[in-house]
């Protein structure tokens, strides 16, 4: 039998996460830039209150589902191949 991981968030050889990654809100991801024209040229140049650009960032809810056997797992294989890899370079 195959279970999701939503709502309960079960911990199964046999379960499939369908969504591991969601946002929850509005805005994933809203970056607003305003440029302004000779804002720092001659005489303001040399003030800090002064600037040419303005950026605002503003990031939503992110919810993760974070897989740990298959974490682990990639982590046994990069251990095989790292360990591996030490081997080949003590041969040479």
């Amino acid at each position: 039998m195959i279970s999701t991981c939503a709502p309960e968030l079960k911990s199964s050889i046999h379960s499939v996460c369908v969504q591991i990654l969601s946002f929850v809100g509005d805005d994933v991801f809203k970056l607003d830039l305003a440029l302004y024209n000779d804002a720092t040229e001659r005489q303001k140049y040399l003030d800090l209150h002064a600037f040419d650009i303005e950026v605002s960032l503003r990031t939503g809810c992110m919810k993760v589902v974070f897989l740990n056997k298959f974490v682990q797992n990639l982590l046994v294989r990069l251990d095989a191949v790292l360990l591996t890899h030490l081997i080949i370079r003590s041969l040479v």
